[in-house]
């Protein structure tokens, strides 16, 4: 991509995430954060409003130069939120003029009206799958593209849908990327012995948990030596009451809870398991290829896009009996060719530098203000 460069006047960036939970949007915004502040030349204030407190309010407060987290109390009602926009609006006129904003998640109606109503040029960091955001408030923020000064999508499929509502405004694709010198400081430790499939997330329908129910049902009926590690949040309570009876039947399940960093949980494993039914972009599969540990699922947009053209462990949504036929033949030998493959496809395509550099690229291209 080429811009025509433009020099930010203040080089102050307004930062807004909807949320400050465990979540992959917030994961992915620290990332960001993390990047620029590691810069040694030219390096960007930035000044952050976080719309929602959670486990990493503290990261995004330390990973900016002036933040402000909103009480939780008001994203509970609409006169709540419509309230809420009076420390916004005094946040932003205490710390401006800001050069352009970086909305991250296109769910945040707050921060794109504040942005459209003050003039200040942002861009929208569409992380979301279309079904996400296809609802009564869908439309407003939907509605708000048309006014950006760009909007960024985290896949080829997810600019498909969004190219629908911009209007004339431009559209980029800016995928996920890894820090590789990070990656590098984990020492995996995995069995011998045993073949661990590890599933990540906060696992609903959407993401696929009944299908790991069932995947998992019939692994342990045939005895066979696998073990599942599940990291994170089961948010199916049937699913969830099945899983710990399997768990207690046949001791091969581990629940780990959330945590606050899934990257040696996964290098410990031999395979990632992903049963979405949808995915924008899902992160952890970048997290699993840049350590060796190759992905055997369903063959969705966002997960495919992620993976060597010719990758042949995803299978048609819902194909449990597929994915099971092969984890069940697989040998620790053969996933771990699998994974050396996707971790240098991985290396070649998503250094996180090179993310955050395009992004910058395209925000500074700005010649709105």
């Amino acid at each position: 991509m080429k811009f025509s460069k433009y020099k930010a006047r203040n080089n102050k960036c307004l930062v807004f995430t909807h949320q400050s939970d465990e979540s992959g949007a917030p994961r992915s915004l620290l990332n960001i954060l993390d990047e620029l502040q590691a810069m040694e030349s030219e390096k960007p204030e930035i000044y952050t409003v976080v719309l929602r407190p959670g486990v990493f309010s503290e990261k995004f407060i330390s990973l900016s130069d002036k933040s402000i987290i909103l009480p939780e109390k008001y994203a509970f009602s609409v006169l709540g939120r419509i309230y809420s926009l009076i420390f916004i609006f005094n946040f932003i006129k205490k710390y401006g003029p800001f050069d352009y904003a970086l909305i991250n998640s296109s769910v945040n109606l707050r921060a794109m009206t504040v942005c459209r109503f003050m003039n200040i040029p942002y861009y929208v960091y569409v992380r979301e799958s279309r079904k996400m955001i296809d609802n009564f408030l869908g439309v407003f923020r939907r509605h708000l593209f048309q006014f950006s000064s760009g909007i960024i999508c985290v896949s080829e499929d997810t600019r498909k849908w969004v190219a629908e509502y911009s209007k004339c405004v431009p559209v980029y694709t800016i995928r996920n990327g890894i820090s590789f010198d990070k990656i590098a400081n984990i020492n995996p430790r995995k069995d011998p012995n045993i073949i661990r499939l590890v599933y990540v997330g906060f696992l609903d329908k959407r993401k696929g948990i009944d299908y790991f129910c069932q995947l998992v049902s019939m692994v342990v009926e045939k005895e066979l030596n696998y073990e599942f590690l599940v990291v994170g949040k089961v948010l199916d309570l049937e699913c969830l009451e099945l899983l710990k009876q399997l768990q207690k039947s046949s001791g091969k399940i581990t629940f780990t809870g959330v945590v606050d960093d899934a990257l040696s949980y996964i290098a410990n494993s031999d395979g990632l398991l992903m049963l979405s039914r949808e995915e924008a972009l899902p992160r952890v599969v970048l997290e699993a290829s840049a350590l060796g540990v190759p992905t055997i699922g369903f063959d969705v947009n966002g997960t495919k896009e992620l993976l060597p053209p010719d990758y042949d462990l995803l299978f048609e949504i819902g194909d449990v009996g597929s994915v099971y036929d092969f984890i069940v033949g697989a040998s620790k030998k053969e996933l771990f060719i699998k994974g050396s493959a996707v971790k240098n496809y991985c290396f070649n395509n998503f250094n996180r530098k090179d993310l955050v550099s395009s992004l910058r690229e395209v925000m500074e291209s700005s010649d709105e203000v």
